[in-house]
């Protein structure tokens, strides 16, 4: 007699019209060092050729489901495959980001040996030139979690794994809302948990790549200026390998997909080149001089970067109304998290008008 077993992880890949790079996602997805788990791809009222790429991957662990779309990003489209999810841990992997094959080994393995809910990896934000930048995000950290109550973070959706009875216990992505859901789902698992349930893998483990939808004249400007600075403020600190080949003719995906599995040596010196930069900014700091020196840098820039967050949320009704809402969400999950987890000052800054995560 067949024992039905459900799998050790339920793979939500939710797409929209991107059919251009989906398969490499898939791919990233199929090839994984662990293989017990169902891919359940979410098309949000998809138009293009993604119901083809889909079928073109003859593998009876993928799911596909066909949905009409949802509001805003999709949200409640997500929830329909959750609900039918059967892995004992649910991990993302959003349309237009690669995992490294052994994404769902290190966070499962970290998953069962700390007993954590929620876990998730380093982030590696690709900017539209190629170039990786570490997200250095600890929710471990307290003045890191005081920004979560702010509707700050840096924490990727395709980073994340979490039990499923996160769900169940702490809530589905929030379908009211249009767009930051993920912010409010990390939030709703997090602060249930009292920022105990939570465990973080310093090493990266997947790529992020700007989402389409964000792909604005602002946002170029704002690439160029911020490549500009790695460039010049950083030189001969930035490896190789934190800059990913673009082909011509080819998407970023695409052309991140072939340099990763063309080069056995591509992920690992990645990873190594991660860890080169951050040893490379905190060298200087072995000296009290260094030290003076390296927290009045920091609260300068905090200054600036404040004013600047500032100055965008205050020039945007569309932004002040969004976190507005969120700000609401998450004061509402303070509250109800208790007085454990709460952290002094939750309004001490202007909220970030533009999250990291996608």
């Amino acid at each position: 007699m067949n024992v039905h077993r459900s799998p050790r992880f339920s793979i939500v890949l939710p797409t929209h019209d991107r059919a251009d790079v989906l398969p490499y996602a898939i791919r990233s997805a199929l090839c994984q060092t662990v293989d017990d788990f169902e891919l359940l791809i979410v098309g949000d009222g998809c138009t293009d050729k993604t119901a083809e790429v889909v079928a073109s991957f003859h593998d009876p662990r993928v799911r596909w489901f066909d949905l009409p779309k949802a509001p805003g990003i999709g949200y409640a489209n997500r929830n329909v495959a959750l609900r039918e999810a059967q892995g004992q841990y649910v991990a993302y992997l959003a349309h237009d980001d690669l995992w490294f094959p052994d994404h769902l080994e290190r966070l499962g393995a970290l998953l069962d040996s700390t007993g954590a809910e929620f876990a998730y990896s380093r982030g590696l934000g690709v900017g539209i030139d190629g170039r990786i930048r570490p997200y250095w995000y600890n929710l471990q950290i307290p003045t890191h979690q005081a920004g979560l109550w702010r509707g700050e973070s840096a924490i990727t959706m395709c980073t994340v794994a979490h039990t499923r009875s996160c769900l169940t216990r702490y809530g589905y992505w929030d379908e009211t809302l249009l767009r930051s859901g993920d912010i409010v789902m990390w939030h709703s698992i997090v602060a249930g948990g009292h920022f105990k349930n939570l465990t973080f893998l310093a090493e990266p483990t997947a790529l992020h790549f700007v989402a389409n939808w964000r792909n604005t004249a602002q946002h170029r400007a704002r690439s160029r200026l911020t490549s500009f600075l790695f460039q010049h403020a950083f030189r001969g600190v930035l490896a190789d390998a934190l800059s990913l080949p673009v082909r011509a003719g080819e998407t970023q995906q695409e052309s991140a997909w072939n340099h990763l599995t063309s080069d056995p040596r591509a992920i690992p010196e990645i990873r190594a080149a991660v860890v080169q930069f951050q040893d490379a900014l905190l060298w200087p700091v072995r000296t009290p001089v260094g030290l003076i020196a390296l927290r009045t840098g920091l609260l300068l820039a905090g200054m600036l970067d404040s004013g600047f967050r500032g100055a965008m949320w205050m020039s945007s009704a569309r932004r002040r109304g969004l976190f507005r809402r969120l700000r609401q969400r998450t004061a509402s999950l303070q509250k109800a998290s208790g007085p454990e987890s709460r952290i002094p000052n939750p309004e001490s800054r202007a909220p970030n008008p533009e999250s990291r995560a996608s």
